[in-house]
């Protein structure tokens, strides 16, 4: 069967530059599908190159019915949104990012890992992990009763990208997987419940409560009829979103005083999930007393998907992925390299 790569190959014989091409142009739609209205200019400096070759390819990608033109800036067609679809696989092939995917995930030991390619403007390479989780939990949805969700920057731009859904699905619900960890509430898992829930139009649970109590405060809410319930929802999470943190960043965000932080550190804790902190072999070196999902329950999940990007996140990526076998990682392209060379350097240890 003839593939569209091989139809490609076969094309840039008679016209060389179409290799050129292609990539050149699935960038500009991915960037403006995810950035407009964006005027030339500003899609000029996020590609690196001259705003009279932005000029001319916008003008073809017009012509072909891909793009449009308005002042406030271009946007993405249907078209041009068919064809991005089109294009993803044969340009991520291109890039080296289906092979980079498969090594990540059997050097990890884990189901699966989705990768987006790199950008200088980080706040972008979290929206398309957002985008491609946001893909992954639609297609998992006939399967879905209870959604478990987590805080942070990442997960938010899950719910941002998650779509509108037409019909309403009664029959999930949404929940918290753990409580409030420091003082934004923009990005708490409350929030993101509530978020999601709406998209997805079905019941939602929440807990107004900090993440981080005694344990004898934990005993005692979990008695209060509001909190028992959501924390009963908890258990039964049949499918989990969660974002992974750095220890050392997380210990920070929930506050804890500078020598708990020193000594969680000074200890080799390298990440932190669901209150558990772990070095780079996955060993809980330190925990504090959480009201959330616990650790046997998200070990025994099969539909659990982490999302992680940005810097200085491989070590943590590493230690966290040997919680459940099961796990789908999505991250960023520099990132699974230095997940390569970390994991490649411990085994030659």
């Amino acid at each position: 069967m003839i593939t569209f790569k091989d139809s490609i190959d076969q094309m840039s014989r008679i016209v060389p530059e179409i290799k050129a091409l292609i990539p050149l142009r699935y960038r500009i739609l991915y960037l403006v599908s995810y950035l407009q209205p964006i005027g030339r200019r500003n899609l000029s400096l996020k590609i690196g190159i001259t705003e009279r070759i932005i000029r001319k390819e916008a003008t073809v990608l017009k012509e072909a019915g891909f793009l449009d033109f308005t002042s406030e800036g271009m946007i993405l067609t249907p078209d041009g949104k068919y064809m991005l679809d089109l294009l993803a696989d044969y340009v991520e092939e291109f890039d080296g990012l289906r092979g980079l995917e498969t090594r990540v995930a059997t050097r990890l030991g884990i189901a699966r890992v989705i990768l987006v390619p790199d950008d200088d403007d980080e706040g972008l390479v979290l929206k398309e992990i957002g985008a491609h989780c946001a893909q992954v939990l639609f297609d998992l949805l006939p399967e879905v009763k209870t959604l478990g969700i987590t805080g942070g920057s990442t997960v938010f731009e899950v719910t941002k990208a998650m779509p509108q859904l037409s019909a309403e699905h009664s029959d999930i619900v949404v929940v918290p997987a753990r409580g409030g960890v420091g003082n934004e509430t923009e990005h708490q898992a409350n929030t993101m419940a509530e978020k999601m829930a709406k998209k997805i139009k079905c019941q939602y649970e929440m807990l107004f409560i900090p993440d981080s109590l005694s344990e004898t405060s934990i005993q005692l809410l979990k008695n209060e009829p509001g909190i028992k319930s959501t924390f009963e929802k908890m258990q039964q999470i049949d499918t989990l979103i969660f974002g992974i943190g750095h220890a050392e960043a997380m210990a920070e965000r929930r506050g804890l005083p500078e020598e708990r932080i020193k000594e969680i550190v000074e200890k080799g804790a390298v990440a932190e999930s669901f209150g558990f902190y772990f070095n780079r072999e996955g060993e809980i070196v330190d925990e504090i007393s959480t009201l959330g999902i616990t650790l046997e329950k998200v070990k025994s999940l099969t539909r659990v998907i982490a999302v992680a990007g940005g810097k200085d996140k491989s070590e943590a990526i590493i230690a966290v992925s040997k919680l459940n076998p099961h796990l789908i990682l999505i991250t960023n392209e520099s990132v699974a390299t230095q997940i390569l060379d970390a994991t490649k350097a411990q085994e030659s240890l």
